[in-house]
């Protein structure tokens, strides 16, 4: 039990036996206040609350005594003591002479034998504090069954240890009512998310029941054997299917073995069994043994383990550091602010948490903080076993395929170039194959989705793209392999703009780290073949589904082929030539018009000098022959401008005023280039249109008032969880 933990069961059993509301604060700015609550009408009650279980009768009366100034100011109407240790007597009467006249007499001060006594005069309070119920029960069970607790001495330190720092008492309900109704409970999740945890607090909570425990640690013949009808039993199976692949637990015929033990154990009163897996081995497992496939699908006692709130990781982070004997140099790092560095970063987990506060550090190495987010910035041993040791060659292909496409990408254009990529390793491919590895990669590695675009396919978070990049980096032939297989031109851009995580800066985001290139050097020539190869392949569809959306354009490949030094990219010929294609391009009015104004009048310099002289005319012809939307009409704008002439020329202003008044109404309430169409009216000098532009603006504003009128509260932020606030997890962290 944490400091923290001792202050809010002793609020709840103090509010019980006043039969009154306690109110908490934070350590830091409380005054002597850990307690609070309303005697009368104008008066208060408080009291401090010490957890110093380990701790010596005059350490403790020294740290009373420091309240005394406190107190002395406050003046409450009663004052309180509670501290975990146990006192005597005459211990607590010197307690009670410290605090006179504020303390009524030695009841005031409640020792730990007196929180006890309330324990069992308020039940509800009790079941209220899951880790304190369950530890006493699990002591009761220890101490009624010394056999098994010799025999099974490891399993008793993991889930004492576990009960002191569990936090997700949301998630240990659902697990219960699911293994109280269907009697198995499966525990599903990613690694180090929290699936042992969970099932030692699952197995703790039915020692305190009367239930014995069976932990199964070869294979399912040892819970056959261990099977007893007549008296309440427990089996916990972890890792049931094998650490890292399900080939290292199943034998023959486990699979069958397994499921008949599952639908025997459903009908059985009084057994539970629980199992836990990682989510991509349960997928894997499914393929391969149909009978496992099958408990799979029943999945009503399937629970999969993803996210903890804000304020869990916080309770997570702060469990770990009170019971850790890190420095205190180190808890200062946390209480100024270092813990939203951890509980808030992208690779959080219960795992990495629990190595974080065990770093083998000291304060000549540098900040203890900067270290642990290092670690979650790197958590490359996580993946490395599994990459390395259970997925296969075409497994590991599939990754290094989407770690060359950005974001999402549409499920086909994954397969073609997956496909391609395995022909050049000369690895088979089928359609049942890519199946099973994205089945078997999927909520692990990846994750598959529905769109506009149909199936899409992305990595599961960054810390997997980035280790996959770190893999790729350190694997030249990997990287020539994949650039000639490629596809899609959007492949070659990804490549060249990937970059690996090497060296975490200690600043106070967190997460920024110096970046290195991907792609080797002996990759150039690789690169300029495939460039050259994919240059006027179809492009992919657009990730967005909105007005502006638009797939990749010949300008836009062009620019950043342009772009690259000169190892990397087609000879000049080249360039030249393809320069020439976009001109013919735009002499018929085709193209990025955008992009094309860029590249001979504007920020893209460097491609200009490839086009003919001839460019800036035809493009000239083209921002004054096409004005059919506002983008044409801002490029035109930009163009005369140049001329430095205002207003503008007038002959274009009643073409511009049409063309206004036609996207006012086109638009409601306003046209997503508001701004754009007054700044032009301003160049244009057609002043009679801003009193449209203003009625437009002011029908913008009521539809965005009207919207926030009736979003709902968890849209507007007012019914926010304050239990997740930076003020609120700061009051933890502030203890240390």
């Amino acid at each position: 039990m944490t400091d923290i933990d001792f202050e809010e069961l002793s609020a709840d059993l103090l509010g019980a036996e006043f039969n009154t509301r306690i109110e908490r604060f934070g350590r830091g700015a409380d005054g002597g206040i850990d307690l609070r609550w309303r005697i009368g009408s104008a008066k208060y009650g408080i009291a401090q609350c010490k957890h110093y279980l380990d701790s010596s009768f005059g350490q403790l009366k020294a740290s009373a005594s420091k309240e005394i100034p406190k107190v002395r100011k406050l003046k409450p109407a009663r004052y309180v003591f509670a501290t975990s240790r146990e006192l005597t007597v005459h211990q607590k009467g010197q307690i009670c002479d410290l605090f006179d006249p504020w303390m009524r007499d030695p009841s005031d001060v409640f020792s730990g034998m007196d929180l006890d006594q309330l324990l069992d005069k308020n039940e509800t309070v009790d079941r209220k504090h899951v880790k304190l119920w369950l530890a006493t029960g699990a002591h009761l069970f220890w101490a009624m069954h010394p056999e098994l607790a010799s025999r099974s001495e490891a399993l008793r330190e993991r889930i004492d240890r576990t009960i002191s720092n569990y936090v997700g008492m949301g998630t240990f309900e659902r697990a219960k009512n699911i293994l109280e109704k269907e009697k198995v409970c499966l525990i599903a999740g990613q690694p180090g998310v929290g699936k042992t945890v969970l099932a030692h607090m699952l197995i703790a909570d039915h020692m305190r029941r009367g239930f014995d425990v069976v932990e199964v640690s070869g294979d399912i013949d040892e819970a056959w054997t261990a099977l007893d009808p007549n008296r309440p039993q427990v089996f916990i199976y972890d890792d049931f299917l094998g650490q890292l692949a399900f080939s290292e637990r199943l034998g023959k015929n486990e699979d069958s073995r397994l499921s008949d033990f599952v639908d025997k154990i459903r009908f059985q009163k009084s057994t539970r069994l629980i199992l836990t897996t990682r989510e991509y081995i349960l997928r894997d497992a499914r393929i391969a043994y149909s009978r496992l496939d099958g408990i799979s699908r029943r999945g009503r006692y399937i629970l999969e383990l993803k996210h903890y709130s804000r304020n869990d990781r916080a309770r997570i982070l702060y469990n770990h550091a009170w019971r850790s004997g890190l420095s205190p140099s180190a808890l200062s790092e946390l209480s100024d602010g270092g813990w939203k560095r951890i509980i808030d970063h992208p690779n959080f987990s219960p795992r990495l948490v629990e190595y974080g506060t065990r770093l083998d550090w000291d304060a000549s190495q540098g900040s203890w903080l900067d270290a642990f987010v290092y670690a979650l910035d790197n958590p490359s041993t996580l993946w490395r076993r599994t990459f390395e040791s259970h997925l296969t060659d075409q497994d590991r292909a599939l990754l290094f395929v989407l770690a060359s496409f950005s974001g999402s990408v549409e499920l086909e254009a994954v397969k073609v170039a997956y496909r391609s990529l395995l022909e050049r390793l000369s690895l088979p491919f089928s359609s049942a194959a890519l199946k099973r590895s994205l089945e078997t990669l999927e909520g692990t590695f990846i994750a598959v989705n529905q769109d506009h675009r149909g199936a899409v396919v992305q990595f599961h978070n960054p810390s997997i793209v980035d280790f996959v990049l770190n893999e790729l980096q350190d694997d030249t032939e990997m990287q020539r392999d994949l650039i000639r297989s490629a596809t899609h031109f959007e492949q070659l851009e990804r490549l060249w703009a990937s970059q690996t995580a090497t060296t975490t800066v200690s600043d106070r985001s967190g997460t920024s780290a110096s970046r290195s290139k991907v792609l080797s050097s002996l990759a150039a020539a690789d690169y300029s073949a495939a460039a050259d190869r994919l240059y006027t392949c179809d492009p992919l569809a657009p990730r967005t589904n909105y007005h502006g959306s638009a797939s990749e354009s010949l300008e836009d490949r062009f620019a950043f082929v342009v772009s690259l030094p000169a190892a990397w990219r087609p000879k000049k010929k080249w360039l030249k030539s393809h320069a020439v294609h976009l001109l013919s391009r735009w002499t018929n009015h085709k193209g990025d018009k955008t992009l094309a104004y860029d590249f001979i009048f504007g920020a893209r310099s460097q491609a200009r000098d490839f086009f003919p002289p001839a460019a800036e005319a035809v493009l000239e012809d083209w921002l004054k022959g096409e004005l059919s939307v506002t983008e044409d009409w801002r490029l035109l704008g930009l163009f005369l401008a140049s001329e430095g002439t205002y207003p503008l020329p007038g002959d274009y202003a009643e073409r511009f005023t049409e063309h206004a008044e036609a996207e006012l109404e086109r638009w409601d309430p306003a046209p997503p280039e508001l701004s754009t169409l007054r700044s032009l009216s301003d160049d244009f000098g057609t002043y009679d249109l801003d009193a449209y532009f203003d009625e437009a603006s002011e029908r913008e504003n009521q539809s965005d008032e009207a919207t926030s009128e009736t979003a709902p509260e968890s849209e507007r932020g007012a019914a926010r969880d304050l239990s997740d606030t930076d003020s609120a997890i700061s009051a933890y962290f502030d203890r240390f």
